[in-house]
């Protein structure tokens, strides 16, 4: 126990240097069951906000720390041993004898989940080619998957990778990147599972729309060797390098021909233009009776309703805020201008 927390009466024969070092090992020793605290939590699959128990112990046992936490020796034996639960060469192989579900079955028990008035536009729209049939039987193929020996190697998947479910994300610093977009299906899940799925869309959307057999294996193998290449890369990269790593939509209108590079471009800035909030209020509200109302998922269940004239008088609000602000900047700026504090300043606010 640190000599500052020991009874009064005791003589203390300590300085102040001693108990500076007390309190940085303490704060050491904090930090190091912290960390290990999360990886343990973190390698269970729990949810990453969730709660952290108490540790009763200092050691930690390095059985219960993830793969990525521990020695790179150790991850490699990983890797063969995923190898050997699930070999790459039988990745591709199916047995369809094996196989006794019934797939539409298994998209009608499906049903009793989703909007009763909407399932003849679904069914149909499932109906029409192998790719839209794809596309809307995430189950049937998660089912089959499940059936497969698998890695072991756990991630939170996209759950519905198919190549559609990829696209342009606006990020903070209000640029645009190109990443997955669709988290409807996501589950904790071996990671071959999406690039499963991932490829295999290449290939059904090719024989929908008449692509070469041998562009859309030399596609799946660019695909694949690109995953492969990104993962090992990621190996030895810092974790906030990671983090910040995206391809920003220079780089995803790079892989384009110049002439499909213009109607891209021009796609993307109409699409830009729509997919906003202003773009989400209008599409998920409606006028009636006077009044502004939000219908969709779960709307009518928290009754949100919003009259015309409330609204209104809160965006006006708002308009008047900003007009306040910018004039205060403005006397701002004239007062430095005056003291003489200031040689030069931007005669507008920045935008």
């Amino acid at each position: 126990m640190p000599r500052f927390a020991e009874s009064a009466g005791q003589p203390d024969q300590c300085g102040p240097g001693c108990y500076r070092q007390e309190i940085r090992a303490g704060l050491r020793e904090t930090v190091t069951l912290t960390l290990e605290a999360a990886w343990a939590h973190r390698g269970s699959g729990r949810c990453p906000g969730a709660m952290l128990e108490p540790m009763f112990s200092a050691t930690v046992d390095e059985a219960a720390l993830p793969v990525w936490a521990r020695d790179r020796r150790l991850r490699r034996a990983e890797g063969r041993a995923a190898r050997d639960r699930a070999p790459r060469r039988e990745l591709g192989r199916w047995d369809t004898v094996e196989d006794s579900r019934d797939a539409v079955a298994m998209l009608l028990a499906q049903n009793t989940i989703r909007a009763e008035e909407l399932l003849p536009m679904r069914n149909g729209r499932m109906a029409a080619t192998p790719w839209t049939f794809y596309r809307g039987a995430a189950a049937v193929m998660a089912a089959d998957l499940g059936s497969r020996p698998h890695s072991g190697l756990t991630v939170q998947l996209c759950g519905d990778a198919h190549l559609l479910n990829f696209g342009l994300w606006a990020t903070p610093e209000r640029n645009l990147s190109f990443d997955l977009r669709d988290f409807d299906e996501t589950l904790p899940g071996p990671f071959e599972w999406d690039v499963a799925r991932l490829v295999a869309s290449i290939v059904v959307l090719a024989r929908t729309y008449g692509v070469r057999a041998d562009r859309a294996e030399a596609a799946v193998a660019a695909c694949l060797r690109t995953y492969r290449e990104r993962m090992t890369g990621y190996t030895t990269a810092r974790w906030l390098d990671i983090w910040y790593d995206l391809i920003a939509v220079d780089q995803f209108l790079g892989v384009f021909t110049d002439p499909d590079k213009i109607s891209a471009s021009a796609h993307i800035e109409r699409k830009g233009r729509k997919r906003t909030h202003r773009g989400a209020f209008r599409k998920f509200t409606e006028h009636r009776d006077g009044h502004l109302i939000a219908y969709g998922k779960g709307a009518p269940a928290v009754g949100l309703a919003l009259s015309l004239k409330t609204w209104s008088d809160q965006v006006t609000a708002c308009t008047d805020g900003s007009r306040r602000m910018a004039a205060a900047s403005r006397n701002v700026r004239a007062g430095f201008r005056r003291s003489g504090h200031m040689s030069s300043v931007p005669s507008q606010p920045p935008s």
